[in-house]
């Protein structure tokens, strides 16, 4: 990074990956069809958030890699931005207890007797 001053271990940054042209061809996502006419992959850019690990100079290190990359050729001209964002109000350590599934009845799906194997505590 060009700038890290006011990046500390623990802050949260916001990594922005803009959807490019360039970018969408390297990935041969510029010619997907459905149903006759042109899909778009992606439309937005993508946007993640990590937390900073450590900062050493202008280097950075994220607790989590990203998982894509940046490389510049994919980016004529601008600089992927990444921002230091302050993260409020949001809930932490949840999680799901019991969860139910439900599905349409369709013929290529087994028999619930069947689904016993894969969802022990599958009810009828």
């Amino acid at each position: 990074m060009a700038n890290v001053s006011g990046i500390h271990p623990g802050d949260t940054l916001e990594v922005v990956k803009p959807v490019t042209p360039q970018w969408v061809h390297f990935m041969g996502m510029d010619h997907l069809v459905r149903n006759g006419k042109p899909q778009e992959w992606v439309k937005n850019d993508i946007r993640v958030l990590r937390q900073v690990a450590s900062v050493e100079g202008n280097a950075v290190t994220l607790s989590v890699p990203l998982t894509d990359s940046f490389d510049a050729q994919f980016y004529p001209g601008t600089q992927p931005p990444i921002t230091r964002v302050e993260i409020t109000g949001r809930i932490a350590e949840t999680g799901i207890e019991i969860c139910h599934r439900r599905a349409a009845a369709h013929a290529a799906l087994p028999h619930r007797s069947r689904l016993r194997r894969y969802c022990p505590r599958q009810r009828d």
